[in-house]
């Protein structure tokens, strides 16, 4: 039975991915403390690992087929884990895309091993949504808008992520697509305001990440607008400081000053993606809707990343970087079965 490596196998991602994998595969799991949740299942042992410990984190990953690392923020843990994995000859997978964040180190890591980035929710099934709407429920696509967000309970490893994806060098802020290029969108990002599916007014941004910008760029898309959408405030005004205060320093030092509070959580938990398109099917001018609504996105996260490794340990995919959207189902989303009954995922051709 092949081994699979976890790292922050006791978040809420991670206790997902543990027990989706432990069904069929050897599970190590590791991190600082006990996951006591996780203890009793069949095929799961619990390992101690110190991410910055390099010993200790080349020790995890001896044995391992496949390394997937859940542990953030991604900012701070970058590649560390990818390498080490590499080393172990694993393949990796991780549901981020801080593989990207260095490119002299991203080069190492294609040429000489086997890695998946994007494995989550965002990136993840954002790509794969979008490659459904271009590769099958329409055959010329020309003009697209895309929401995502929401208001989920958030640690500070967590807003650190949400903080760092709309300022990283991965992708292009205040950015949308027309004519085979990235042009700038200015918008009022001040004001609220109702977006599709959406009962809430919203902050949206203008952003469009690396995952995003691959798949435009093998299309033929006319245009495409892409919004990071969030109804708190406190999120919205924490994002405009860490804007100011990146404009004078690195994004490292930004964050490191920037005072993140967690008393100011949103009373109802809530995530949208939804994709408006219009463009050709069977020779007729139509337009389709894709529009996904869940309590949080951890659940899914996990059981995506859970899928990457089913796809990825049979695979025999050359040495390189491969999104996680490359490797899943296209009708991912129509199999899936929500745990939460008011979660639900659905498709409009008309």
């Amino acid at each position: 039975m092949e081994q699979i490596g976890v790292v922050g196998c006791g978040g809420m991602i991670g206790e997902v991915i543990c027990k989706n994998l432990c069904k069929d595969f050897i599970v190590k799991g590791g991190q600082r403390h006990e996951p006591t949740v996780l203890l009793n299942l069949n095929n799961f042992k619990w390992h101690f690992l110190d991410l910055f410990n390099s010993d200790n984190l080349d020790d995890f990953c001896a044995g391992c087929a496949i390394v997937i690392n859940c542990a953030g923020p991604e900012f701070v843990i970058k590649d560390r884990v990818a390498q080490a994995a590499m080393k172990a000859g694993a393949k990796y997978i991780d549901v981020s895309n801080a593989l990207l964040l260095n490119q002299e180190e991203k080069a190492v890591l294609s040429a000489n091993g086997v890695n998946y980035i994007g494995a989550g929710f965002c990136p993840g099934i954002t790509g794969l949504l979008l490659r459904r709407v271009l590769n099958h429920l329409l055959d010329e696509t020309q003009y697209v808008n895309c929401y995502i967000g929401g208001a989920e309970h958030y640690t500070k490893t967590s807003i650190s992520d949400i903080l760092m994806s709309g300022y990283s060098v991965i992708g292009k802020t205040d950015s949308y697509w027309k004519d085979k290029s990235v042009k700038m969108e200015n918008i009022n990002m001040m004001k609220k305001e109702f977006v599709p599916e959406v009962d809430v007014p919203v902050y949206k941004k203008p952003y469009l990440s690396q995952e995003i910008i691959d798949i435009l760029e093998a299309s033929s898309v006319q245009e495409l607008h892409w919004y990071n959408i969030a109804s708190n405030d406190h999120i919205f005004r924490l994002a405009m400081q860490f804007y100011q205060m990146q404009l004078e320093s690195s994004m490292e030092e930004a964050m490191a000053k920037i005072d993140i509070h967690l008393e100011d959580q949103p009373k109802e938990e809530w995530v949208a993606l939804v994709i408006e398109a219009s463009g050709v099917k069977n020779g007729k001018n139509v337009k389709c809707k894709l529009n996904l609504q869940m309590e949080t996105s951890s659940e899914l996260t996990g059981m995506v990343a859970a899928e990457v490794a089913r796809q990825a340990i049979s695979s025999n995919r050359p040495n390189g970087i491969y999104w996680a959207y490359e490797v899943l189902p296209l009708d991912f989303m129509n199999q899936y079965t929500f745990s939460n009954k008011h979660d639900f995922y659905e498709e409009k051709v008309y």
